[in-house]
């Protein structure tokens, strides 16, 4: 057990879990990870396809070269995508409330633009609307861990713990690109045809 000396000193450094038996030295340069996949252009990809393991989403594609391409996860500052929101417990064809989701650097999600006089609840799963028509089921991003109305506001203050966190797997696919509005106060208004599956 360590000493609260030795903490407070531990506490003040980066650690990385890479010893000399790997080849770690000193004055070696580290840089972040950045998640990358080992296909691209070449193999049609393309940036703003959004990328999942099994049913869950992970993020998206972020840059593209000839053969790697740079993922995005949900949580990154401007990840961006049209959701909505699903109550596990009402019938399939309730009416279900759409909003913005957004990276925020943080370790969870935010999803906006939710009138204040939708149904949301902690729960609720959080899926992406591109996908709509084209999935046999909605593909999950998360669940609402924290819902607020603001005083005054018009729209819901909505927190998203995503599903898939860290590194993606070696199982993660391109599903379909992401049709997602840069902008705007309601993606309701930004609805724009539905997205071709990726068909390479």
């Amino acid at each position: 057990m360590l000493g609260r000396q030795a903490r407070a000193y531990l506490a003040r450094r980066e650690l990385l879990d890479v010893g000399r038996r790997l080849g770690a030295e000193p004055d070696t340069l580290v840089a972040d990870a950045v998640p990358l996949m080992d296909l691209g252009a070449a193999a049609g990809v393309r940036p703003g396809q959004l990328v999942s393991q099994g049913h869950c989403l992970w993020g998206k594609v972020a840059e593209v070269g000839a053969r790697l391409s740079t993922l995005q996860r949900v949580t990154e500052p401007g990840f961006r995508d049209v959701v909505e929101l699903i109550d596990p417990d009402r019938p399939r064809a309730a009416r279900r409330p759409r909003g913005l989701l957004e990276g925020t650097g943080q370790p969870l999600a935010r999803v906006r633009w939710v009138d204040v006089t939708e149904p949301v609840a902690e729960g609720d799963l959080v899926c992406s609307a591109a996908l709509e028509g084209v999935a046999r089921e909605p593909l999950l991003y998360g669940r609402v861990v924290r819902a607020e109305q603001p005083v005054g506001a018009g729209c819901w203050e909505i927190w998203v713990e995503p599903v898939l966190r860290g590194a993606p797997g070696e199982v993660c696919l391109l599903v379909v690109e992401a049709d997602v509005a840069p902008t705007g106060p309601d993606p309701r208004a930004t609805e724009a045809a539905r997205p071709e599956p990726n068909r390479r």
